[in-house]
């Protein structure tokens, strides 16, 4: 879920007495988002980071008082702000709670799984369970197992996507497929269906075959219209039996920038996996 709903960075902003808000630089806000979820997961050892301004003056900021000092000047103190992720109102858990005993495992209890549970679930909602709709889902319930989805995982997941039930969790995934188009969020979900896709989380890389599964579901040709021919380049590279993340996150991205290779100039920026697509297509 959080590929949807933290796909734009919060927003970190400081102001001194007397002055307006100022947005700190997009660079130092990612600082300073890595310290502050150092600290909301307990590590306080060191909740002070260091920032120069445009005017070259040099503050103290203090990720966990939210607050920010120099030392120089009349007027050496500031408050920090931090607007974080879009998040909707909570769903309704008690709800969830009854909507998934429904479907969970008749022996196993709490759980839900694959062959029966997650695909009769994925009917209910009105989805089917091998299109991209259905790794939607998985990617809300933030799942690190495709076998099996676990009670707390689908109604605490859910919940906080602010869903109650199937008409919610619907419409949710159908808002998100919209959307798999804007280049932030279809990395994270690439990252997200890469991880799902991994043999073990030890893993550093998917099966190219895995791979292959999904790619077409995560840029369907009206997206990327070379998808097609990407996986066909893939297919027939016998001596490569894996994609290592990066690659794949390439792929991706070069999908959905490139629409036709008579446009296609190449900056010297992309994968030599990119350049050997090119330099095939040619030779059809």
């Amino acid at each position: 879920m959080a590929f949807y709903f933290e796909a734009n960075a919060p927003v970190w902003r400081y102001k001194p007495r007397y002055n307006d808000w100022t947005k700190f630089p997009a660079a130092f806000c990612l600082k300073l988002e890595r310290k502050f979820k150092k600290i909301t997961k307990g590590d306080s050892s060191n909740v002070f980071i260091s920032y120069t301004d445009d005017k070259h003056t040099e503050w103290r900021v203090n990720v966990q008082s939210m607050s920010a000092s120099q030392s120089s000047g009349y007027y050496r103190h500031a408050e920090v702000s931090r607007t974080g992720y879009d998040w909707p109102h909570a769903g309704d858990k008690k709800k969830l709670k009854k909507m998934f005993k429904k479907f969970e495992d008749k022996i196993t209890k709490g759980v839900l799984d694959q062959d029966n549970g997650l695909e009769l679930f994925c009917k209910y909602i009105g989805i089917e369970s091998d299109n991209v709709q259905s790794l939607i889902l998985l990617g809300l319930l933030n799942v690190d197992d495709v076998t099996s989805v676990q009670e707390k995982h689908f109604v605490d997941n859910l919940s906080k996507c602010g869903c109650s039930d199937k008409l919610d969790i619907l419409k949710l995934i159908q808002k998100i497929e919209l959307q798999l188009t804007t280049p932030k969020i279809l990395k994270l979900f690439g990252e997200f269906v890469f991880k799902l896709s991994k043999e073990s989380p030890e893993h550093k890389s998917v099966k190219k075959d895995q791979a292959l599964s999904v790619l077409s579901l995560i840029v369907p040709p009206k997206n990327g219209p070379l998808v097609t021919d990407m996986c066909k380049f893939l297919s027939e590279l016998t001596n490569k039996k894996t994609l290592m993340k990066d690659e794949w996150l390439m792929i991706i991205e070069f999908l959905i920038t490139i629409a036709e290779l008579e446009t296609f100039e190449d900056d010297g920026t992309w994968s030599s996996i990119i350049d050997s697509f090119v330099a095939w297509t040619k030779k059809k």
